[in-house]
């Protein structure tokens, strides 16, 4: 049996690798699309080459990737498809899952009962050798738990940018976090379908884009999202960018949902938001996190230009 994975190093479906790996006993043959872009003319069996030339075109590697059993494509890894098929198949289990990880807190320093702190993730957080990750999801671990292409992309974003990532506590809790880069960085993920704007060649504004933005349930309500975005604000400022974007839902999340949030933060923090969906009736009782349900906005924030 041959297990292939086509995906982004972003949310690049790791869970579902470390998944086939400890319970099936099942190495997966990688494809990430960054590493194909920077191939002059990259070697793809045709099953894979149909689903990534769309990519480069406009389209986006879904959230966990896209995988393949015996060079027929089985689904993505967040839908947990290729769990589904392995069983299906009567691939027996020869091991347990992977162990979820426990809420991350602060290791390293002090806060007032109640108080919200943002704290910046360095090299040394993602390495391993300072605080874990504020995210509680195995996609964004940090060190030897991570998914070291994610951490490797992270780390490189980091040491270029001087940042792309703060997390929010709350009484030494994680509490949420945000995940940022520039525009150009963004696309090479194939994260962005054909209603996102792609990038225009000989373009020269700055642009920082905003991935993920999530606040635990436990600590909603008590500003936590608007104060990270704040803090994105200056961190753009300070970095000389000239816009700041992010694609919401435009009505609130009890479930997962547009992977940036929803509007209203952004607009407590002066974004002008565009419709892009409109909100539609939700497909079932469950359906709190697609798009056709909340609406998908386009959320801006202009920055004033530096005088030279």
């Amino acid at each position: 049996m041959k297990v292939e994975h086509l995906y982004a190093p972003y949310c690049a479906g790791y869970r579902i690798v470390q998944y086939l790996q400890q319970v099936y006993g099942q190495s997966v043959v990688p494809y990430n699309v960054i590493e194909l872009q920077a191939m002059k003319w990259p070697i793809m069996r045709p099953h894979i080459r149909e689903k990534y030339y769309p990519i480069i075109a406009g389209g986006r590697v879904p959230y966990g990737g896209l995988f393949f059993i015996n060079e027929r494509y089985v689904g993505t890894g967040f839908r947990d498809s290729v769990i589904h098929e392995m069983d299906r198949l009567g691939v027996p289990r020869i091991g347990e899952p992977p162990a979820h990880s426990p809420h991350p807190q602060l290791l390293d320093q002090a806060q007032a009962e109640g108080t919200l702190i943002i704290r910046a993730v360095t090299q040394d957080d993602l390495s391993g050798y300072g605080n874990p990750s504020p995210a509680y999801c195995t996609e964004l671990q940090f060190g030897s738990r991570g998914n070291p292409e994610t951490v490797g992309l992270l780390a490189g974003w980091t040491g270029r940018y001087g940042c792309c990532m703060l997390g929010a506590y709350i009484d030494k809790l994680a509490a949420g976090f945000v995940t940022f880069a520039p525009r150009e960085e963004v696309w090479k993920l194939g994260w962005f379908e054909t209603i996102h704007e792609p990038m225009v060649p000989g373009e020269v504004e700055e642009v920082l884009v905003i991935l993920c933005l999530h606040v635990y349930p436990g600590a909603r309500g008590r500003g936590v999202a608007t104060a990270l975005i704040s803090e994105v604000i200056e961190y753009a400022k300070d970095r000389g960018f000239r816009k700041i974007l992010a694609y919401v839902g435009l009505r609130s999340m009890k479930a997962i949902g547009q992977s940036a949030g929803n509007s209203f933060p952004y607009e407590r923090n002066g974004f002008r938001k565009d419709i892009l969906i409109s909100p539609g009736k939700p497909r079932s009782p469950e359906d709190t996190g697609s798009r056709q349900y909340q609406g998908l906005a386009k959320m801006t924030y202009e920055l004033p230009r530096r005088r030279r």
